[in-house]
């Protein structure tokens, strides 16, 4: 799963350091990092879909949000 991520992202982000951005972000984003970590936004990732959290809560990080509804959609 992990390798089809990181394949999704050399499709849907073709600069390179735009790349290294989003793969940065998804870093904190695993490991609930920063505003990730809050407590409401992960209490929220059990009853929004994923489109609907990075709507509402991905504004903090544009290209990973960006880069999320991309793949969603």
């Amino acid at each position: 799963m992990k390798e089809g991520l990181y394949i999704c992202i050399r499709r849907l982000v073709l600069g390179l350091a735009e790349r290294r951005n989003v793969n940065l972000l998804i870093v904190g984003f695993h490991f609930a990092r920063g505003l990730f970590g809050m407590e409401d936004k992960k209490e929220c990732r059990k009853v929004l879909n994923l489109g609907e959290w990075w709507e509402m809560f991905g504004d903090g990080t544009p290209e990973l949000k960006r880069f999320s509804i991309q793949i969603l959609t």
